[in-house]
């Protein structure tokens, strides 16, 4: 659930966005709700909301709204982190838009989101929880390595040369 300008709660199913590129609109606190969540894991989650004295909500639990309700003040920030013994047999795939800026997307049992300077209202939000898969399901480990590609902030380093002159035509900068 979460608590969006001029619109007051809305309720989306998990994986759903919740705003979003197709109807952006300022989020203002989040209420994560999940009947059926299995005793031995739980997700942790903290907003920060936009304004001059901005800091960290405290952690939250399943169930805990985070954020404001009527005072006009955007998210500008959402940690999710996964929590309890079954915490490694999940993983968070999460997805924000935020005013101004392009689509964020974070893949983990960790994730937190914001935008380029960190001011910016969060005007979409998709979450997601998937069972991960065994070690060794997978045939080929470069599968893992295409789906890290794009908006993620992975770890991974991305080297883009200039399509104005051909590599073996770069200027040596080592004189």
């Amino acid at each position: 659930i979460g608590h969006v300008s001029r619109m007051g709660d809305v309720a989306v199913e998990g994986g759903e966005w919740m705003c979003g590129p197709q109807r952006p609109a300022q989020i203002e606190g989040v209420e994560l709700r999940w009947p059926g969540k299995p005793e031995d894991l739980d997700i942790v989650y903290r907003t920060v909301g936009g304004g001059a004295n901005s800091r960290p909500s405290r952690d939250m639990s399943v169930g805990e709204f985070s954020g404001t309700r009527g005072r006009a003040t955007p998210l500008t920030a959402i940690e999710f982190s996964l929590a309890g013994p079954a915490r490694d047999r999940y993983e968070l795939t999460c997805e924000a838009l935020f005013l101004g800026s392009g689509l964020v997307s974070e893949k983990g049992q960790h994730v937190s989101i914001s935008g380029p300077t960190g001011r910016e209202p969060l005007v979409g939000l998709r979450l997601n929880i998937d069972r991960r898969e065994a070690i060794g399901d997978r045939s080929r480990p470069e599968e893992d390595q295409a789906r890290d590609f794009g908006t993620s902030r992975g770890s991974h380093v991305r080297v883009f040369r200039s399509l104005g002159k051909p590599a073996n035509k770069l200027s040596d900068f080592s004189r």
